[in-house]
């Protein structure tokens, strides 16, 4: 790339001169980049509609390491799927295996799983 460069750095318009000499998915990556970062700022101008989604209020409860979500949601009376809204980077349904952890339930609901959690394990799998 170097010698396509010519010891140039910095200069806006390089990429476009050596385009033709890079890898296909760095030719194609930077123009999406230049375009998601264009839409980012203003794309309602480019037809992009956005609706406002439904706010989940919640509270956080802190449970014991490998804590299922499906445990959760019976110590609350709720369908696993709430939670699994609520808490969308838990994406195997359980709480890391090295740490107690924050889940999120709703509000009202921290009580009644710390009551449940304390009563001793349960021994359901969470992809039960």
């Amino acid at each position: 790339m170097r010698r396509y460069a010519d010891g140039r750095i910095g200069d806006e318009n390089l990429y476009w001169e050596i385009v033709d000499h890079l890898p296909k998915e760095t030719r194609e990556y930077v123009p999406r980049l230049i375009a998601a970062t264009i839409l980012g700022k203003d794309a309602s101008a480019y037809g992009f509609v956005f609706t406002s989604t439904e706010r989940y209020d919640f509270e956080l409860v802190f449970v014991p390491s490998g804590t299922s979500l499906l445990r959760v949601a019976s110590a609350l009376e709720i369908d696993v799927g709430i939670l699994r809204n609520l808490n969308p980077h838990l994406v195997r349904g359980v709480t890391p295996p090295s740490e107690v952890y924050g889940v999120r339930v709703p509000v009202g609901g921290s009580q009644r799983v710390v009551a449940s959690l304390a009563t001793g394990p349960d021994t359901r799998r969470a992809d039960d």
